[in-house]
């Protein structure tokens, strides 16, 4: 047990230095600085990110510049994708119909795109959000 937890102390302090030459030698963006945490004690009638901001503005004062909580990021990530999937079949059907205008390009608003009417594939149905959406924050 003495063994790993010595392992493991060592580890933390390469990734320190690594941690620490890198902020010496790159121009300091507080912006790029991240810090995982998990465990922070909750305080009694307080929301979790005031607990959390309590507790850095208490312990560590001069190094705290704020904080934003991730509760589900599997959601948000989910949402990118799926966004990211929309706005490469609108490319895909864009350069389609500027390659053949004399065809009509068509979907299908059904099931697996098997059932339900026709519709154009580049103005309508489900390209509506994806276009709509100029760009979104990448994570």
């Amino acid at each position: 047990m003495r063994n790993t937890g010595r392992k493991i102390k060592d580890e933390s302090d390469i990734v320190n230095a690594i941690g620490e030459n890198h902020l010496l030698t790159s121009s300091l963006n507080p912006s790029c600085m991240y810090v995982v945490v998990r465990n922070v004690p909750h305080i009694t009638w307080f929301s979790v990110s005031d607990s959390v901001d309590n507790f850095f503005q208490t312990n560590h004062p001069n190094h705290y510049i704020g904080h934003q909580a991730v509760y589900n990021a599997n959601k948000y990530a989910r949402l990118v994708r799926k966004s990211d999937k929309l706005h490469n079949w609108l490319d895909y059907y864009q350069l389609q119909s500027e390659r053949h205008p004399d065809k009509k390009l068509t979907i299908r608003t059904g099931f697996c795109g098997l059932w339900g009417r026709k519709v154009d594939a580049v103005g309508t149905h489900p390209w509506a959000y994806a276009s709509s959406e100029d760009s979104h924050c990448k994570v």
